[in-house]
Order: structure tokens, then sequence, then C-alpha cells
């Protein structure tokens, strides 16, 4: 009896374990985001994000003070078969939700394209003239990777669960036409002035030949 007592605490101690355990890990942040341009049936552009669940800078959730070490993946990718224009065209900030507008005063977001930033300010202003800029040519089957970090300054005081939206990174996409190198267009004179070169041409030609025969029949007269 103590034996199968032993059993069953065990088991509903693991059980408690699993249980704790699948939440955890269930909202581990998304750290890749990929936005992927592939084709319909009717060869019209259309842009899947993968994983659907957002990433932790869509979801931004950093206490007062600290920086996220973690460093997330934004990816674009073009699986179509042409050449393709992918741009940014805005950050859904929270505009119409004032706590969540404070907190990102607080939280500075920081954009790289490798070694090179591209936007390291606060949050709320990332939509701004001086902004993050994506806009890239992207050639069929390429692939562009920037990377995001997060960090909230000391002077935050708000409630994050209050102040943590969901902010929405909005991409287009455009296929690029190659121009075609124009050839030089060959100026060509009209009709009429065609006309007349071929009559003087001729003219020409018969007093070339008329000249010819008298002075071959003159020499003809010479010899007899």
């Amino acid at each position: 009896m103590k034996h199968y007592q032993k059993f069953m605490a065990g088991f509903l101690a693991l059980s408690l374990a699993a249980l704790l355990w699948i939440p955890a890990t269930a909202e581990e942040p998304v750290i890749v985001k990929a936005y992927t341009l592939s084709e319909t049936p009717q060869q019209n552009g259309v842009i899947n994000e993968e994983p659907a669940e957002p990433a932790f800078w869509e979801l931004p959730q950093v206490p007062a003070g600290q920086t996220l070490h973690t460093q997330g993946s934004l990816i674009l990718k073009n699986t179509t078969g042409l050449t393709a224009q992918m741009t940014l065209d805005t950050v859904s900030l929270p505009y119409d939700h004032p706590e969540a507008l404070e907190y990102l005063n607080h939280l500075t977001i920081t954009v790289k394209d490798g070694d090179k930033i591209l936007y390291d300010g606060p949050y709320s202003r990332i939509n701004d003239e001086n902004g993050l800029q994506i806009d890239l040519e992207l050639e069929s089957g390429a692939t562009k990777t920037y990377t995001i970090q997060l960090r909230c300054d000391f002077s935050y005081t708000g409630e994050l669960a209050d102040a943590s939206q969901y902010i929405a990174w909005m991409f287009s996409a455009a296929s690029v036409t190659e121009e075609t190198p124009t050839q030089p267009v060959q100026q060509q004179l009209p009709t009429d002035a065609m006309l007349l070169l071929c009559i003087a041409g001729g003219l020409v030609l018969v007093c070339a030949i008329a000249g010819g025969v008298r002075v071959y029949l003159k020499s003809r007269r010479h010899d007899r």
C-alpha cells in the first residue's frame, strides 16, 4: 500500500510539473518573424507572416530599466519568379491608446542591417520622417535579414499589463520591371524627298549614259 501511495504521489508531482511547464513554454516570445512574398495562381503577390504569432517587438513587454538581450530576426523573402520591391509602409502604433503610447515613449528599439544601424530611438517615433526606412529590391529567391533589440528606461512607472499592445508591421511589395535598352531611331527622310532623290539619281545616271554614248560615237567618227 505504501508503495502504491508513493507511486501516486510521484505521478501527481510529475503531472503537476508538466502542467506548470506547458504554459511557460507556450509563452516563449517569438524571436524570428518572416514576411514572405509569394504568388497566387493569378500571379498576384501575397505577403505571408510566419509564424502568425506576434514577435516580441510586435507585443513588447520589457520592464522598466531592463534590456531584452534576446536579438530578434526580421526576415524578408521573395519566393516569386520576379524581382520585387518590398517596403515597410508603416508600423501600426497605438495612437488611440495613451498608456501604450507612453510606454513606447520609454521603450527604445534598435533595428540593424548587419552592423549598420537603421534606427535606434523611441519606439513611438519609428514612423517619423527620420524613423525606420525599409525599402529594398529583392531578386527572385532572395532573402534579407534585419536584427531587432529592445530596452526600456528606468523612468517608466506604468503598468505593462495596461500598456502592452499588439503592433503590426505593414509591408507591401511591387514587381520591378526591367527596362530594355532603347534602340537608336534611324531618321527617315520624308517620302517626297526620297522620290526627288530617286529622280535626281536617275537623271544623273541617264546623263552619264548619254555622255558615254556621245563619246563613243565621236570616237567612231574619228576612226573613219
